[in-house]
């Protein structure tokens, strides 16, 4: 499964699920490193970057993570719905 479709299931099922979130997909090639998914939640931001079963994070990515995660904004490298599903369930 490409990463594209991953993030689209993923998407999906956030906002059908949490029909009151904030649920974006960053595309800017200006912003690299950023992650594949912000999520915002009843006073809950999350990131997640969306990686396919055999992807793995750049250097600028691992750079990106670390940075958010310093300043304690969480983010989630995630390979599946189900990964998504499992941390949220986890949170929520």
């Amino acid at each position: 499964m490409t990463e594209l479709t991953i993030q689209s299931r993923i998407l999906d099922h956030l906002r059908k699920t949490y029909p009151l979130c904030i649920c974006w997909k960053i595309e800017d090639a200006k912003l690299s490193g950023i992650p594949d998914i912000y999520f915002a939640y009843d006073g809950t931001s999350i990131w997640f970057e969306v990686k396919s079963k055999t992807g793995t994070t750049s250097p600028i990515q691992k750079y990106t993570i670390m940075s958010l995660e310093r300043n304690k904004i969480p983010v989630y490298v995630v390979k599946s719905l189900s990964d998504t599903k499992k941390i949220l369930s986890n949170i929520f």
